[in-house]
């Protein structure tokens, strides 16, 4: 049996077509930039809307030739906050010729912890974060049930958008980044909840697989040399400053596409932010992430 996982994505829409196993069949992504200018004016541009459904309808050709069994399409921060929402669901589903629904920040920040430890051992407590272009989910669990889960609205296109308007970012900008960074996460409880365990942590998603791509030296993007990648916190800052010395074009490169260049630094001061309020001095880079969380309940619900 074959399943399908579609995430529309603030900044990226992606597809993970799998069998019961978790193998993966079919992986694409797309740079779509869904989420543009969404935190200024709370609406989906016309050709933001245009390009996720130019994808979606890519996607769609793919899923019918796997003839799939099941599919979940779902869609996260960007259109949580849009007053546009029903427009883009409507045009969306109609490309992709399968509904597309909405999902709650802690649903998708359950469906990621549940896709990124699949592969991980499960008798220690996890913490994972998930950065995103409009949120970042921060997840604590252990084996399959979630202690604590919350979603802020920091990402890497959030934060670029809102603070990082130079290229290459003004040092006050990023301060201005940290700081709404560090009193977002300082006001949530997970602070005093994380002081009672000693947690792994594993990064997901675009940011976290670019840094290490960058850490591991690789030419092109290796999902299997990423996945399991553990990244120190000393490593990360040194990328950073790599990063935000060079203007978007000196940073786009075969394994950094430009829309990936343009967001990569907020992301990646999003990292930073987090491990130093955390208290992590590593992090285990995961390829499995919210797909492989909505593949893998797609299998639990039909045995």
């Amino acid at each position: 049996m074959n399943f399908a996982a579609v995430d529309c994505g603030t900044n990226s829409t992606r597809l993970l077509i799998a069998d019961e196993t978790g193998k993966r069949l079919v992986e694409q992504l797309k740079i779509t930039r869904l989420g543009e200018g969404v935190h200024a004016n709370r609406n989906l541009l016309p050709e933001a809307i245009r390009r996720t459904c130019d994808a979606l309808h890519e996607f769609r050709e793919l899923i019918e030739h796997h003839e799939v069994d099941a599919k979940r399409a779902v869609a996260t921060s960007a259109v949580r906050d849009a007053t546009n929402s029903e427009q883009f669901l409507e045009q969306a589903s109609e490309s992709l010729s399968a509904a597309v629904e909405v999902i709650s920040g802690t649903e998708e920040a359950a469906l990621t912890y549940a896709g990124a430890t699949t592969t991980f051992g499960q008798d220690r407590w996890h913490l994972v974060i998930d950065i995103g272009g409009g949120s970042t989910e921060l997840v604590l669990g252990r084996h399959a049930e979630v202690l604590f889960a919350e979603s802020f609205d920091l990402g890497c296109v959030r934060l670029t958008e809102q603070f990082l308007r130079d290229d290459p970012p003004a040092a006050s900008q990023l301060e201005s980044a940290r700081m709404s960074i560090e009193q977002a996460i300082g006001e949530s409880q997970l602070l005093a909840v994380i002081k009672n365990h000693v947690p792994d942590l594993i990064a997901v998603a675009g940011t976290a697989t670019s840094l290490a791509t960058m850490d591991l030296g690789l030419e092109l993007f290796d999902a299997d040399a990423v996945h399991g990648h553990i990244m120190s916190l000393d490593s990360i800052d040194a990328l950073h400053r790599t990063l935000v010395a060079q203007s978007t074009l000196q940073r786009t490169s075969s394994v950094m596409p430009a829309g990936r260049a343009e967001v990569i630094v907020g992301g990646t001061v999003i990292l930073l932010s987090a491990m130093r309020m955390l208290s992590q001095r590593c992090c285990t880079v995961s390829t499995a992430d919210l797909l492989t969380g909505l593949v893998f309940a797609l299998v639990n619900k039909t045995e």
